[in-house]
């Protein structure tokens, strides 16, 4: 349900005013976030066959490392696609309010991501930023994207900008980090 409501409402506030469907109800971003968060965390969590047996059985036993829910259970689509979207969410946050415009909604935001990576987390799953960390050509998590980009005053290759976090599932890398490398003007720096 989620989906579908920020999907219409992203649809729709991306073409002209004059065009735009204006039956859409804006969307909550916290909200719908916050919905995601619950989604996720009800992943894993078979329904009961009957629901009044399930009521009246003996409480379940308390799960061990083990017996944790399986993270393969999460489908590799969704979760590249959910921790690109996130890492964008992040970044724009960082960066609005790296401009000074710190809002509530921008906290808002900002606690409902932190809840996803708990959730995210908890099913095995991780992703991360490679921006600014130094280059190594044999980092096995970052693919470089088109000729490196000469940046004056820099004194070793770094990871620049980068369009795509890594994210790993129950630690095998299923996306690689892509972006430019920045290298020293003189030429050097590894």
């Amino acid at each position: 349900m989620w989906f579908s409501r920020l999907r219409v409402w992203w649809t729709q506030g991306r073409f002209p005013e004059e065009i735009r469907i204006s039956e859409v109800a804006p969307v909550d971003l916290e909200e719908v976030l916050g919905e995601l968060a619950a989604d996720i965390l009800a992943m894993g969590k078979p329904a009961p066959a009957n629901p009044v047996a399930a009521e009246s059985a003996a409480p379940a036993p308390v799960p061990t490392a083990s017996a944790a829910p399986a993270a393969g259970a999460l489908e590799v689509g969704f979760v590249v696609a959910l921790c690109n979207d996130l890492s964008r969410v992040k970044r724009n946050a960082t960066m609005l309010s790296q401009a000074g415009t710190e809002t509530k909604e921008i906290r808002g935001i900002r606690r409902a991501v932190e809840r996803l990576d708990d959730a995210l987390r908890g099913r095995g799953v991780e992703y991360f930023e490679k921006t600014g960390t130094r280059f190594d050509p044999r980092d096995i998590e970052f693919d470089p994207k088109g000729q490196p980009v000469v940046v004056p005053g820099l004194a070793q290759s770094r990871i620049g900008p980068c369009e795509c976090p890594v994210v790993k599932l129950d630690g095998k890398i299923i996306q690689r980090a892509q972006g430019l490398v920045e290298v020293p003007a003189g030429g050097g720096g590894r």
